[in-house]
């Protein structure tokens, strides 16, 4: 028999193999705070800009306290405390609670709190900054097997994420190199010039204040019937986690696995490897290391 003979009967049987595993996903889509990094990222960032700041300046308090009261006013205003899946992911996609994101993005911007950050300041509160282990393995593994990561999130700041991940390489004796072309999409509150981005287009400013506006900055980059990954850890995740064709929940203690462990929805274990695209049927993948994000993969890398 002919090679090319051979080849055609063999190539169908190998592609049906590789979309019946993890192999066969190309896309992977990472929240940041909670999920790449382990401890609070969010608060830290906007304190550093206050070492500098200026006695007059509001404190992070009134600007933290007023958020809050928004956020439970649109709770309310919605029908209280959500009680299950259902409610809980409707409100997640509320306008309510999304016009109290913004409002709270625009009121610190307004404020100018982060215009009396400096880079010194900043890159020093980076390296107090947990990383989630296996991460830069993962990236750097999903880079030769062609696998395209990247960051989509609420967080305030592209660069500020980058750094982030920038001085945990350095802090892990890794090559900061690995994270320059890594793609990430949230709003962009400091000021032109503070930070250094990343490669000529990685770093994207977008409005990005809930999970639905995730999968509408996911969806549209994917080619027809293109599957793909996210991986979060908020209940504000819960929407492209669900959305996605592999959902997976970053920490048992995070807010998505306690609602999604509520409802009855199984949590696979990551470390087990593949058990097939995930659903609130099936089940949704649980990790606890980036390493397990290998298994699930199908790449047998144990990091």
């Amino acid at each position: 028999m002919r090679l090319t003979s051979l080849l055609s009967l063999a190539l169908p049987a190998l592609a049906a193999a590789a979309a019946g595993s993890g192999k066969a996903l190309k896309n992977v889509f990472l929240d940041f705070d909670g999920t790449i990094v382990t401890t609070d990222a969010f608060d830290t960032f906007a304190l550093a800009s206050y070492i500098s700041a200026p006695a007059s300046l509001a404190p992070w308090e009134y600007f933290s306290n007023t958020y809050y009261d928004a956020y439970y006013a649109a709770e309310a205003a919605f029908g209280g405390d959500p009680s299950n899946l259902r409610d809980e992911i409707a409100f997640q996609a509320s306008e309510l609670l999304r016009d109290a994101e913004v409002d709270s993005f625009d009121r610190v911007k307004a404020a100018g709190v982060f215009t009396h950050a400096t880079a010194k300041d900043l890159l020093a509160v980076a390296l107090n900054v947990t990383i989630r282990d296996g991460f830069y393995d993962f990236l750097e593994d999903a880079g030769r097997r062609g696998v395209e990561v990247q960051v989509v999130s609420r967080a305030w700041s592209p660069r500020w994420i980058r750094t982030v991940l920038r001085m945990g390489a350095l802090k892990a004796n890794r090559s900061p190199y690995v994270v320059e072309a890594l793609r990430v999409v949230c709003p962009e509150i400091l000021p032109a010039g503070l930070l250094t981005p990343g490669a000529r287009g990685a770093d994207v400013d977008a409005a990005i204040f809930s999970g639905v506006d995730k999968v509408n900055v996911i969806k549209p980059q994917l080619r027809k019937n293109q599957k793909w990954v996210f991986v979060g850890d908020a209940n504000s995740d819960l929407e492209p986690i669900l959305a996605a064709d592999v959902g997976v929940v970053a920490g048992a203690d995070a807010s998505s696995a306690r609602t999604l462990k509520k409802e009855g929805v199984p949590l696979w274990k990551g470390a087990d490897g593949w058990k097939g695209e995930t659903s609130t049927k099936t089940g949704v993948y649980l990790i606890e290391s980036f390493a397990e994000m290998g298994a699930i993969l199908g790449w047998g890398k144990k990091y």
